[in-house]
């Protein structure tokens, strides 16, 4: 079919074509299910959109409240130790102090609280891997598990803690960056003198378990909640039981450093019984020790 102007082809009309005029009406009229389906999903649209962004400003919120948690429990954790060296200086200048080598003994010990906050942050404001800077070495573990005891033993005393440390002779060392298991270690330890409240025990045991070496620390605390257990490694979360200070930065850094070294960082806890945080570690290697 060829379609042309009527007016054009009247002035010379071919002989063996027949003329027929034809008549075209186009109308739109949509239909009423297509408009309601268009207006449903319209509706649907903008309903996710508020969804999303109520979601992002509830995000917003919290990430918010934990930043202003984690600055609030930082200037805490500054101030605490540097109050306390500053008085102790005080006493020292004008002569008050009856005992000045326990007055020192305060002072090493509070200095290296500070020591751990500052690693603790260190450790936080890393954005890479740390293992391709760290420095790996046969290290002994039950040398590991003994200076750190040394170095809480004032707040342990301080506390009243009974400490039970009970590992098998003979146990291989374990393949790790001194600054980073000590740093580790001293955080878990740390925990416990936190937040035990009435019932201070401290048990610490290790075994070997294939090619790992698991050392368990368990304390007879008030426990962590259920509900509380996936979130205990991750930065900046506090429990709703948690006592004043800290930085909730303590068992993620411990968590990220197992990681790191190829092993693993679990939590268990009984509310009301206590809480046991199992620490999974390579073996160093035979060629390694020699």
């Amino acid at each position: 079919m060829t379609f042309f102007n009527p007016s054009l082809a009247a002035v010379d009309p071919p002989p063996d074509l027949a003329l027929e005029t034809w008549t075209v009406r186009a109308t739109a009229r949509q239909a009423e299910t297509s408009r309601s389906f268009g207006s449903t999903v319209a509706a649907g649209i903008f309903l996710l959109g508020l969804a999303l962004a109520v979601a992002a400003f509830r995000t917003r919120t919290n990430l918010n409240e934990l930043r202003a948690d984690f600055v609030a429990g930082v200037t805490h954790e500054l101030k605490t130790p540097i109050a306390t060296i500053r008085a102790i200086g005080e006493s020292l200048r004008t002569g008050r102090a009856a005992n000045p080598s326990e007055y020192a003994g305060l002072v090493v010990q509070e200095a290296k609280r500070l020591t751990r906050l500052v690693d603790n942050l260190l450790a936080f404001s890393r954005v890479t891997d740390t293992a391709a800077v760290q420095s790996f070495e046969p290290i002994a573990v039950d040398v590991l598990v003994s200076d750190a005891l040394q170095r809480l033993d004032w707040q342990l005393r301080e506390a009243g803690f009974a400490v039970s440390v009970n590992m098998p002779r003979n146990l291989p060392p374990i393949f790790a960056d001194p600054s980073a298991v000590t740093l580790m270690v001293d955080n878990v330890l740390d925990n416990v003198v936190r937040h035990s409240r009435t019932n201070r025990r401290l048990d610490i045991t290790a075994a070997h378990v294939g090619a790992k070496i698991v050392l368990t620390i368990s304390d007879a605390g008030g426990g962590i909640p259920d509900d509380e257990l996936p979130l205990v490694t991750r930065k900046f979360y506090r429990g709703r039981h948690a006592g004043p200070g800290g930085t909730g930065l303590g068992l993620a850094i411990a968590s990220r450093i197992a990681t790191e070294h190829g092993g693993e960082l679990t939590v268990r806890s009984v509310t009301g019984a206590g809480t046991t945080v199992s620490i999974s570690l390579p073996v160093a290697a035979a060629e390694r020790i020699a």
